[in-house]
């Protein structure tokens, strides 16, 4: 009897570990899978190459880069993080597009994060709509006023070149 119970105890364990490491197998390619999903994200098409506040700035090479480890202010051949980290949400509105940029603020906190959200009309410009800090802990939020902050300044932009949202398509006017 003490035999039998020893076998059945042993079959059940060695199932169990083949149970638990086939769960563990399982859970390290999710793990992978979202590691991988967050190093291949891309800031979306929509807001490919510089984007600026006019035809001067785009001349100069002056303007905004949205990219997926950061969005960039640049100048010349020189370039600076505007905002670290940004996570792209995007809603299409019939002749609008909404951007929703949530963003690593700057200093030491990790859980500071902000969210701006951008506009983009039938005339192609983009506008910011809302900007918010929040703590991802206690919930708080802090909305800018969009006279005294300076990121509603610098993401009024156009993008730099010809573009088919703003022009239309083979020559056309824009609807």
């Amino acid at each position: 009897m003490h035999k039998a119970l020893f076998a059945i105890q042993s079959a059940s364990t060695e199932s169990v570990n083949a149970g638990s490491m086939s769960r563990l197998l399982r859970l390290f390619a999710i793990a992978v899978l979202c590691l991988s999903a967050q190093a291949c994200r891309s800031a979306p098409g929509e807001l490919a190459g510089l984007w600026a506040s006019g035809p001067g700035a785009c001349e100069a090479n002056a303007g905004i880069l949205f990219a997926a480890d950061a969005v960039r202010i640049q100048l010349g051949g020189r370039t600076e993080v505007l905002l670290a980290d940004p996570h792209y949400r995007l809603r299409p509105n019939g002749d609008t597009l909404e951007v929703t940029i949530d963003y690593r603020t700057r200093g030491r906190d990790p859980r500071l994060r902000g969210e701006v959200v951008l506009v983009r009309g039938a005339d192609g410009w983009l506008h910011v709509r809302a900007h918010r800090h929040g703590d991802v802990l206690t919930g708080s939020s802090r909305t800018r006023l969009p006279e005294a902050d300076p990121l509603t300044r610098a993401l009024n932009v156009r993008q730099c070149g010809a573009n088919a949202w703003i022009e239309g398509l083979r020559g056309r006017p824009a609807a």
